[in-house]
């Protein structure tokens, strides 16, 4: 009832901001604008801000995350991909959150938390920090969906506790499964260029046209703050890239065949950042892997077919514990 009510109130502040007062604060106050939907947003999947501490560095870190606070069975846990968000899995959410408890956290160094260290980065260094996130939490088990940058997370938490984990799903394609050709964001990497790094607040426009063959709708209130506030720390996400592609790991294809867990991997036909031949390479490196391919979705299938690819892992969730 609870959760009733409070979708009934946002989606009639949803109608108010679609007239004139709506236009003349996105204009006036754009990033003020942007909070108030993205928070609208959230009260409609009812999810709910929170933070946890954890040590990073020897040092007390706020992470914050998000957070449906009911549901039987395991929660779940996502983790979004490099420079992206917890507001990423908002819609996608609503497909499990009514079964289970959904916890989306913004991974140390990205989304409203702070920056951190470079060599934090390091993708075995961020398992440790998802760890202690759930150790924060008092989670001692859960299920793992992961996006991109954080599949590859997923995969070393999967093979160094697998107590802790009950499955993981590679939601878009993961981070770590190479193939012949490679993909068209593999083959411009090669070539010294970096298409997902946003330096500029063009470049964030830019980088849609990678990451979805048609972009999904999202306010332009809430597009404009995100790609100001990426761009603003252009040196350290620089800094962020380079730590990440040079830094020497088991790549997730190499992971894979000690993934016991059952697994799902959810891979778009049209995703240009990872080929989607990898897919099948993935599912069969997985001991109890299985396989969906939606088609008119690219790397962020939670963003651009939210839907679909929730109900995907919604019914992969519910043979499970």
């Amino acid at each position: 009832m609870r959760i009733l009510k409070r979708t009934a109130v946002a989606l009639i502040l949803l109608v108010g901001a679609a007239g004139i007062g709506y236009a003349l604060a996105a204009r006036l106050a754009p990033k003020a604008t942007a909070g108030y939907l993205v928070a609208t947003l959230r009260a409609v999947s009812g999810l709910e801000v929170a933070e946890a501490e954890i040590t990073v560095n020897s040092d007390p870190y706020q992470v914050g995350y998000l957070d449906s606070g009911d549901g039987a069975g395991l929660p779940v846990v996502l983790l979004h991909g490099v420079f992206a968000r917890k507001e990423h899995w908002i819609d996608f959410s609503r497909q499990i959150s009514s079964d289970r408890r959904v916890i989306a956290p913004d991974l140390p160094g990205f989304g409203d938390n702070a920056l951190m260290q470079p060599a934090l980065y390091a993708y075995e260094q961020q398992a440790e920090h998802v760890i202690a996130f759930l150790d924060a939490l008092g989670l001692y088990q859960v299920h793992l969906g992961a996006n991109s940058m954080g599949g590859q997370i997923a995969g070393h938490i999967a093979t160094r506790y697998p107590e802790r984990v009950a499955s993981v799903a590679f939601i878009g394609s993961p981070v770590g499964v190479p193939t012949d050709p490679p993909s068209e964001m593999e083959q411009a990497i090669a070539a010294g260029n970096a298409p997902l790094l946003v330096q500029s607040e063009a470049d964030f426009e830019a980088r849609m046209e990678w990451l979805f063959p048609k972009a999904p709708f999202m306010p332009a209130p809430v597009l404009q703050t995100w790609a100001k506030a990426e761009a603003a720390q252009a040196e350290a996400n620089a800094a962020i890239w380079q730590q990440l592609w040079q830094t020497e790991n088991p790549p997730l294809i190499e992971l894979a065949p000690d993934i016991a867990q059952p697994s799902l991997v959810i891979w778009c036909k049209e995703d240009r950042v990872f080929h989607p031949k990898g897919a099948k390479l993935l599912q069969e490196a997985l001991p109890n892997g299985q396989a969906d391919a939606p088609r008119n979705c690219g790397h962020l299938p939670m963003l651009d077919k939210p839907g679909p690819s929730g109900k995907i892992y919604a019914a992969f969730l519910a043979e499970l514990p």
